[in-house]
């Protein structure tokens, strides 16, 4: 009987972590824009739907499995940090955003995944900041 008990407790265990584990992928709200989203008037949505996509969104490459851009939106538009990798996972760039517009640093790289250029950005407006070489 205590035996019949313990399997029982380990199986409705089993059930409560699968559940979980399924409210947690599904509410985690990871999308690819370019195949998930509808932009209206520069203002992402999920297709099917009425209200502006607020989440994360994660791109990879069909190619190779690997990430191709990375970043958040909210309300329907770009904001914070976004990531953009080349073919081969190196960084291509990172760019800040701010209400769907780049505002703030955006960084460009080359093949040795090392800074190439320093950009400052106002208003999706991006002018090249002086570098100098050490």
């Amino acid at each position: 009987m205590i035996k019949l008990e313990k399997n029982i407790q380990y199986l409705l265990s089993f059930f409560v972590i699968l559940i979980l584990i399924f409210f947690a992928v599904v509410n985690s709200k990871t999308i690819c824009d370019d195949l998930d989203g509808k932009s209206r008037n520069g203002v992402l949505f999920l297709k099917e739907s009425k209200k502006p996509y607020t989440g994360r969104s994660l791109c990879i490459w069909d190619i190779n499995n690997t990430v191709w851009y990375e970043g958040n939106y909210k309300d329907g538009l770009k904001e914070g940090l976004w990531t953009f990798y080349n073919i081969d996972s190196t960084k291509k760039s990172e760019i800040n955003y701010e209400n769907g517009k780049m505002n703030g640093v955006r960084l460009i790289y080359n093949s040795n995944n090392q800074i190439m250029k320093r950009m400052e950005c106002k208003e999706n407006i991006c002018k090249t900041v002086n570098q100098s070489i050490d």
